[in-house]
C-alpha cells in the first residue's frame, strides 16, 4: 500500500465486509494510528450480549480477510477495539527519551497504548514489575527504557539507587557510570549476595519504621539465573511481597511464567501485580504468562515491543520501549562512583558465618547496608 491513509481505507473495507457477513450492524466511531498498530473503534447499533460476543470473536476471520499475523478485538467504554498490526514500514517503536518525558519520579511510562496515550507503571503501588514472552520480543530493551525513565525522572539521581543482574553484561554497560549504579552484576554467585542484602534492607526497614533512598533491582533473563543460582528465589519472593512499601522495587524479565524455575515461584508471582507480556506461542502460554485465561496474548504481533501491559486483571495493548545506549550514557554520573553496599559480603569469600540459608542476622545489617551508601569505593 502506498501510504497508511490508503491501507487503512482498504483495511475498513475489508473489515466491513467481514461484519456484515456475519449479520452484525455497527457504527464506525474512528480510526487511531498508533505506534505499531492500526485500531478501529466501532460500536454496535444493536447492542445484544449474543451479538458482542459474535463480534469479539472475529479475531480470526478479520486477520484472514485482512491478510495480516493477527487481529485482536477488546471492549474499551462505549466501544470494541480492532487492532490490526501496521505494515512494518510504517511501524515506529517509541525511544526511552521520549517515554522519560512522561515520567516523574517513581511514576514511570512503560509505552504508549493503542491510541498514543502513555501508559504508566506507580512502582510505588506495584513494587514488582514483570516482563514475560520469548526471546527476541523486545523485553530487554524496555526494561532498559524503563530504567532509564526512573533515573532520568530523579532530582540528578540522588535518591534512586539501582543494582543491574544479567548474564549479558553489554547489554547493560550503559549504565555503570550513572549516578545511582551500584553495580551490574553477571556473576550468579554475586547476583545472590545482591539479593540477600536487598531482603536484608527491607527487614531492617520493617522493624525500625524508617525509610530512605529507593532502590531498585533489576534481574534481566531471570529464567537461566535462576537456572544458575536456585537459591534467589527466596530473597525475589521477599523483594516482591514487602518492596513496594519499604522503597525497594524489582524488575525482572524472564521467558515464561507459571513455574518456579522461570519466575521463582507463587511467592513472587502472587505479588507481580503488573506485566509487560508479549506474544505468546500459545494460548495456554499466554494464560501461564497472564496468570489468568482470556488475556489474549496470541492475538499479538511478533513485531519488537508490541505488548500487553497487565495491571490489577486490566490489560492494555502498549507498546514498549527502544533504549538507545548513547542516551543513557547522558545521564548524571553525579561525581563519586558509589560502593556496592553488598561488596562486605562478597568480600568475605563465603557467606557469613551466622546465616541461616537466607535469612540475615540482625548483627550483620550495618555491614550489609551502611547508613550511607554512596559513602566512597569503586562500583562493582
Amino acid at each position: 500500500m502506498a501510504t497508511v491513509r490508503q491501507y487503512a481505507a482498504w483495511a475498513e473495507r475489508r473489515i466491513a465486509a467481514t461484519v456484515v457477513a456475519e449479520g452484525l450492524r455497527v457504527g464506525l466511531l474512528g480510526v487511531v494510528q498508533g505506534p505499531l498498530t492500526l485500531t478501529y473503534r466501532v460500536r454496535l447499533l444493536q447492542p445484544q450480549p449474543a451479538a458482542l460476543r459474535r463480534l469479539l470473536a472475529l479475531g480470526d476471520a478479520l486477520a484472514q480477510a485482512l491478510q495480516v499475523q493477527a487481529v485482536r478485538l477488546s471492549q474499551a467504554p462505549g466501544a470494541v477495539l480492532i487492532e490490526l498490526p501496521l505494515p512494518a514500514e510504517a511501524q515506529r517503536t517509541p525511544t526511552a527519551s521520549e517515554l522519560a518525558r512522561h515520567s516523574q519520579g517513581l511514576r514511570v511510562c512503560v509505552g504508549y497504548d493503542a491510541l498514543r496515550q502513555p501508559v504508566h507503571v506507580d512502582l510505588r503501588q506495584h513494587g514488582a514489575l514483570f516482563w514475560i514472552g520469548p526471546s527476541r520480543r523486545g523485553k530487554t530493551q524496555s526494561m532498559k527504557s524503563t530504567l532509564y525513565g526512573l533515573a532520568a525522572a530523579q532530582q540528578g539521581g540522588q535518591r534512586l539507587r539501582y543494582a543491574i543482574l544479567s548474564q549479558k553484561r553489554a547489554d547493560w554497560q550503559a549504565f555503570a557510570p550513572a549516578a545511582g549504579c551500584l553495580g551490574i552484576v553477571s556473576d550468579p554467585g554475586e547476583a545472590l549476595l545482591v539479593l540477600r542484602w536487598a531482603a536484608a534492607l527491607l527487614r531492617d526497614r520493617a522493624a525500625s519504621g524508617t525509610s530512605g533512598a529507593h532502590y531498585v533491582i533489576v534481574c534481566d533473563d531471570l529464567l537461566n539465573l535462576l537456572a544458575a543460582e536456585p537459591d534467589i528465589a527466596a530473597p525475589l519472593a521477599e523483594l516482591a511481597s514487602m518492596g513496594a512499601g519499604l522503597g525497594v522495587h524489582l524488575l525482572a524479565g524472564t521467558q515464561e511464567a507459571g513455574s518456579k524455575r522461570g519466575t521463582g515461584g507463587a511467592g513472587v508471582e502472587n505479588n507481580a501485580t503488573a506485566r509487560i507480556l508479549y506474544r505468546s506461542s500459545s494460548a495456554a502460554a499466554g494464560a501461564r504468562a497472564a496468570g489468568q485465561g482470556g488475556a489474549g496474548l496470541e492475538a499479538l504481533s511478533s513485531a519488537r515491543g508490541d505488548a500487553l501491559f497487565l495491571a490489577d486483571g486490566e490489560s492494555i495493548r502498549v507498546a514498549t520501549g527502544l533504549a538507545d545506549d548513547r542516551a543513557i550514557m547522558l545521564l548524571p554520573t553525579g561525581g563519586e562512583r558509589l560502593r556496592s553496599p553488598w561488596a562486605a559480603v562478597a568480600t568475605t569469600g563465603s557467606q557469613p558465618a551466622a546465616t541461616t540459608g537466607h535469612q540475615l542476622q540482625p548483627a550483620q545489617l550495618a555491614a550489609l547496608h551502611p547508613a550511607d551508601p554512596a559513602s566512597g569505593g569503586s562500583g562493582e
